[in-house]
């Protein structure tokens, strides 16, 4: 399975907040209140940050990203 480009889209500015040292659920709000919709077309919560950043399939593919 690949995550396609519109989600990675997403995932690198999800671990660029990350490394900004930014908490799961302030990126939550931030991408809520920026109108970005989860994969599944939802909000996003704390929770569905953390699954992101812990998920191998984006990892692989962001080589070099800070979690």
């Amino acid at each position: 399975m690949e995550p396609l480009d519109g989600e990675l889209g997403v995932v690198k500015r999800i671990y660029a907040l990350r490394s900004r040292g930014k908490t799961f659920r302030a990126i939550a709000e931030k991408l809520n209140k920026g109108g970005v919709p989860t994969k599944n077309g939802g909000k996003w919560f704390a929770s569905t940050v953390r699954y992101v950043l812990n998920n191998d399939l984006y990892a692989k593919h962001l080589k070099g990203a800070k979690r």
